[in-house]
């Protein structure tokens, strides 16, 4: 068991190391925390129960080809608690380009420890499959003989990898992950403007962590991060700092540096369902030319039997 642990410890490494700068297109969520399976396929089956979350975001509202974005998400662990897995619909729109993803997870996890914390230790693979297009020919454009302008591109089927690591225990977590390894140029080779356009699906690479602290006997502090990497970018990063209340209610605020602030609040209607809503105003430029992005979350979970909280699932 041990030598098998060692194998797959070094191969999960090995896929996340093979290279550590690229760009970023992933879209983007304020309340990422429990939307981790999108950024990390590691983070199937961590609620013990099937999960499926909801999330519709709308950027920048009134800002003219801001950022629209639809995801739904599922996971569960199998019987065998070992391996879990899980999957993803979204539709991201952004001015005139449209990319619809759908992906399939799967994460073998290791029991590190049965004490309080029930350590885990999760390694997680994501294949996908993203269609990408554009309708450049509707752009005002200051050159008309620009010839990456003239026409459109019909849609070009991107398939991808993704790799992620993911310990956690009742308290706390601390994952790495790349959602997509795979360069793919966002044009067919075949098309007319394969020789204009130079734009690919660029990696993007997470860290991501949190630790949840008692306060009071109804009050807990839970503090947050999230650092992105990509190459020709600066490194990006934000903190999040929440307060569970009653195990019920969830408010706090969050900051990325030099990009956005936000405010989120949830509610745990009951056992099975967790609604949220999250407010964020850009700290750039764009501030004052939009009425900031607005959030909405649904997330449901059915438990049976043994699968029930064992204990509350904060992230």
């Amino acid at each position: 068991m041990i030598k098998r642990k060692q194998i797959l410890l070094t191969l999960a490494l090995f896929v996340l190391g093979t290279s550590f700068m690229d760009a970023q297109q992933t879209a983007m969520f304020g309340q990422f925390q429990y939307n981790m399976l999108e950024l990390n396929p590691a983070y199937a089956g961590y609620r013990e129960t099937f999960n499926v979350t909801g999330i519709h975001r709308s950027q920048w509202v009134g800002f003219k080809g801001a950022p629209v974005t639809q995801t739904i998400s599922f996971n569960k662990p199998f019987k065998t608690d070992e391996f879990a897995f899980g999957g993803a619909i979204s539709n991201d729109k952004i001015g005139p380009t449209n990319s619809f993803n759908i992906s399939i997870d799967g994460a073998y996890r290791l029991k590190l420890g049965h004490g309080r914390e029930r350590t885990k230790l999760s390694f997680g693979l994501k294949g996908l499959i993203n269609r990408y297009q554009t309708n450049l020919a509707g752009v005002d454009i200051i050159d008309p003989d620009d010839q990456s302008f003239l026409r459109n591109e019909n849609g070009v089927w991107l398939p991808n990898l993704g790799a992620g690591a993911f310990l956690y225990g009742r308290t706390y977590f601390v994952g790495v992950s790349a959602p997509k390894i795979l360069n793919n140029k966002l044009v067919n080779k075949g098309s007319l403007l394969y020789d204009y356009m130079d734009g690919r699906e660029e990696r993007t690479y997470y860290m991501t962590a949190g630790k949840v602290w008692k306060v009071k006997r109804n009050l807990k502090f839970y503090p947050a991060v999230l650092f992105k990497a990509t190459k020709n970018a600066p490194l990006s990063g934000g903190a999040f700092l929440n307060f569970i209340v009653m195990n019920e209610f969830k408010i706090g605020a969050y900051y990325n540096f030099k990009e956005v602030a936000g405010a989120m609040a949830q509610w745990q209607v009951n056992k099975k369902l967790r609604v949220g809503y999250t407010l964020e105003m850009p700290v750039t430029s764009l501030f004052g030319t939009n009425l900031g992005s607005h959030e909405i979350m649904l997330n449901y979970s059915i438990k049976k039997g043994r699968t029930a909280i064992i204990y509350p699932k904060h992230f």
